[in-house]
């Protein structure tokens, strides 16, 4: 993963509220999408309720990405094709 050894990291918690805890820790460090998606690769190990966590990081990092994607591809029809005139460099009205 990052140090290119052949060893997989192995997540575990030894009960719900340590699952509780790598939650809030993912989160507020931004993490836990990446460790979701390692995890679904197989570069990163996770005992069931942790990999369960993390594919919801995941899953919700995934619909973030949608939604930007979605704004922005709006936003950018919206500069091409401006419902108004813009003046051009030459002093001319475009649009």
């Amino acid at each position: 993963m990052l140090n290119n050894s052949p060893a997989h990291p192995q997540l575990s918690a030894a009960d719900d509220r340590h699952v509780r805890v790598l939650g809030v820790a993912a989160f507020a460090s931004g993490m836990g999408a990446l460790l979701g998606y390692w995890i679904e690769r197989g570069e990163v190990f996770a005992d069931p309720p942790v990999a369960r966590l993390f594919a919801e990081h995941l899953s919700h990092g995934r619909q973030r990405a949608r939604v930007l994607r979605e704004q922005l591809t709006s936003l950018l029809k919206a500069l091409r094709d401006p419902p108004f005139g813009f003046m051009n460099d030459s002093g001319g009205v475009r649009g």
